[in-house]
């Protein structure tokens, strides 16, 4: 048994993995807001393991070194700069095996494994969340860069121009962004009320929270477009809790299958590239998180 650690902008998740991906228990918590208060999460988990658990796998944002279980920069948890899980752990006297790697890149990680990517020499997954995260498989190995940045679609830019941090596509394409709006169009309390928002567009006709949608969904088409030009994919699958949403799916199909027909060098050129949901949503982080270590240990 494995103990897999998926670390978000809001919220953590846990659960107890098997070497066959069979999730037997998962509990979620909010992010601590400090390092500190995160210390003492962690402590907690330390404490908590079972002693037949076999290593501890970690999601978590920013750039990851895998090697040395290191965090830069952090993502939106900034105070996990320069954090060393191995380290810590090491200080703890806990020489478990431990994984660490980038949210978008355990999310493909997960999907390779035993999801939607499965059996393809290049696939790409997509994250939609606080920000873009995104993984790169090619024949069997996840796309890390030189400076552990590979993947980071958040960074992209929408449009030249400046200030450029306004037009990166983290900012535009960001799923809680997005349904926040759609919730203030629809006047509801409860800014991050998905299920709402998506209730509304399947039922009622708001010509405003129509074109917000459309238009959201275009640029994500747009985004996998380019994702499609740079890297040649079999399949591209979209991951994070808006994943679930089957009218985001379709609609961003159909906005791609638009970009396609209204561009007659694309039709001459481009196949058009699967997309598909991840298979598991925003589990997948969790069981890419203990990939490494169960293909380490089933390769003694």
């Amino acid at each position: 048994m494995f103990r897999a650690i998926d670390i978000g902008g809001t919220q953590i998740k846990q659960a107890d993995i098997d070497e066959n991906g069979e999730i037997s228990s998962s509990t979620e918590v909010e992010t601590p807001k400090t390092k500190s208060a995160f210390l003492a999460f962690l402590d907690k988990v330390i404490d908590s393991l079972p002693k037949e658990c076999q290593g501890i796998g970690i999601s978590c944002p920013g750039k990851i070194d895998a090697q040395t279980k290191t965090v830069y920069h952090g993502g939106s948890l900034e105070f996990l700069d320069q954090f060393s899980f191995a380290d810590y752990f090491g200080e703890k006297n806990r020489e478990i095996p431990l994984a660490v790697q980038n949210d978008g890149k355990a999310a493909v990680l997960g999907e390779y494994w035993l999801g939607n990517l499965q059996d393809t020499q290049i696939g790409i997954a997509l994250t939609l969340g606080t920000g873009v995260g995104g993984g790169i498989m090619i024949d069997g190995k996840v796309l890390e860069g030189k400076n552990f940045q590979a993947g980071e679609f958040s960074f992209l830019l929408n449009r030249a121009a400046w200030p450029a941090k306004e037009t990166m596509i983290g900012a535009d394409l960001s799923a809680a962004r997005f349904i926040k709006c759609a919730a203030k169009i629809l006047e509801l309390t409860d800014t991050t009320d998905g299920k709402k928002v998506f209730n509304a567009l399947s039922t009622s006709a708001n010509p405003e929270l129509v074109e917000l949608f459309e238009e959201y969904c275009f640029k994500i088409a747009a985004l996998l477009l380019n994702l499609q030009i740079m890297f040649d994919p079999e399949k591209i699958v979209i991951g994070g809790g808006i994943s679930a949403q089957a009218k985001l799916l379709e609609e961003i199909n159909h906005q791609y299958t638009q970009l396609l027909q209204h561009n007659p060098f694309y039709q001459q050129s481009l196949e058009p590239v699967k997309i598909e949901a991840c298979r598991f949503q925003n589990r997948a982080n969790l069981l890419g998180a203990i990939y490494p270590l169960r293909t380490e240990l089933s390769s003694k």
